[in-house]
């Protein structure tokens, strides 16, 4: 058996985005490449925004008392920031906003955002309205508008531009891809 001895020069590669691009690439292979492995990331980065918003939306709702509709509201806003930063650093990675463009790029992923978080609050209130546990309204309300969010947020914040779609496209990385496959 081999034993790792201490790295004396540089900085190791593996960090958290190897980590979870390694894992999601497990999943992506073990369900048959049924789902795109960006959307796989943009998942995972939604389950840290959905853990975030089920706990902020129980602490206002339970916690201090706030009509389901605006701890929803209030829930779905912070999970929308948190969502974009996770977004930024890991599902879109090599697309990264950094500095004034990540300002510009929270502003449009929280207005392309805002149609998912107006489903995900109509679905949300409309089921605890018929009776629904709040956790799973808000859970409901969440799944769907995320779906929304990732096609907004590819299409609005983290598009690649015309030049990276004619590079990614073209005749040398068709061949090479056939070759990996």
């Amino acid at each position: 058996p081999y034993t790792m001895r201490c790295r004396e020069l540089g900085e190791s590669k593996l960090d958290l985005a190897v980590a979870l691009d390694l894992v999601l690439l497990l999943v992506h292979k073990g369900m048959r490449r049924a789902l795109p492995p960006r959307f796989l990331r943009f998942l995972a980065s939604g389950l840290v925004g959905g853990t975030f918003h089920l706990a902020v939306l129980g602490l206002f709702h339970l916690g201090a008392g706030v009509a389901f509709p605006l701890a929803q509201a209030s829930a779905t806003g912070a999970a929308m920031t948190i969502n974009f930063a996770v977004n930024n650093r890991l599902t879109y990675r090599e697309r990264r906003l950094r500095g004034l463009a990540e300002l510009g790029g929270l502003l449009r992923f929280c207005l392309a955002s805002s149609i998912g978080a107006a489903v995900n609050i109509a679905v949300a209130d409309r089921l605890f309205g018929l009776g629904t546990s709040w956790w799973i309204a808000g859970l409901c309300g969440t799944a769907l508008g995320s779906v929304l969010n990732f096609a907004l947020s590819s299409l609005f914040v983290w598009a690649r531009s015309p030049r990276a779609d004619e590079i990614a496209t073209s005749p040398g990385l068709d061949f090479l891809r056939e070759q990996v496959r």
